[in-house]
């Protein structure tokens, strides 16, 4: 995803956003059935910024079904 954002009196800035791969590497782990110590780890995740609320909400309802 490209960003672009134009500061006042400056020239444009435009920034590529690459995913992080983190969502993908957490579910792969609830799927293994390494739940120990993820709820930590995901709550680490969103407050940093690597993954979004709704990708989080989405970890936290698989590992509650899982066990």
């Amino acid at each position: 995803m490209v960003c672009e954002w134009t500061p006042p009196k400056r020239r444009k800035l435009v920034q590529k956003l690459h995913p992080t791969g983190k969502f993908n590497a957490a579910m792969r782990k609830i799927h293994a059935g390494q739940l120990e110590g993820l709820k930590d780890r995901i709550d680490e995740l969103t407050k940093s910024g690597d993954l979004t609320e709704e990708e989080s909400k989405t970890l936290i309802a698989e590992i509650n079904a899982k066990g």
